[in-house]
């Protein structure tokens, strides 16, 4: 008998909360917790094109940095409406929200709640490593245009997909006792 009402004690207690208020909550929340990261991840974009404006001309490797920025941007574009406030003061994931709970409909914000969740998941770590990529080329090539305006010679590119020369060793041969 302690078997059979343990095991579903175990059973409801660890399911996800299916009432209409809590999942409403829990929507709201995402979009809350989201919010500062996406505006941070906005405004570093933004900061890296500001930048990369300012170089003036087409510098070597600037394809992919550009490529990587507008990748990040894309993702920024779909995500921000879904956490960032609209004209009523609400997200889009809020307002959804809002709608299902008035109207009961606690499946569909259960799939609000999952879709969203993986959408700002994914989206804020391709948005970073997009942002990343572009930052990292955007540090040499102001690297390189500074030793440019100085007059000294850059240094060499350095070409991440060949394998580094082996360390040299001694060409004596070793002692044996």
């Amino acid at each position: 008998m302690s078997f059979a009402f343990l095991w579903a004690a175990a059973l409801f207690g660890c399911e996800k909360p299916n009432d209409t208020a809590t999942l409403h909550d829990e929507a709201v929340a995402m979009a809350t917790y989201y919010r500062p990261a996406i505006e941070a991840l906005n405004a570093r974009g933004e900061n890296i094109v500001m930048r990369g404006g300012k170089l003036g001309g087409a510098m070597t490797g600037g394809e992919g940095a550009s490529r990587a920025i507008s990748m990040a941007g894309q993702q920024l574009a779909e995500i921000r409406t879904l956490v960032l406030p609209g004209p009523n003061g609400k997200s889009s994931m809020e307002t959804e929200a809002d709608a299902f709970a008035k109207e009961g409909k606690t499946a569909e914000l259960g799939h609000l709640i999952d879709e969203s969740k993986e959408k700002l998941e994914v989206g804020t770590r391709v948005i970073t490593n997009e942002l990343n990529t572009a930052e990292a080329w955007l540090l040499v090539a102001e690297q390189h245009k500074g030793a440019m305006a100085a007059g000294t010679p850059p240094p060499p590119p350095v070409d991440y997909n060949e394998a580094p020369e082996p360390p040299t060793t001694p060409t004596a041969p070793l002692a044996h006792p």
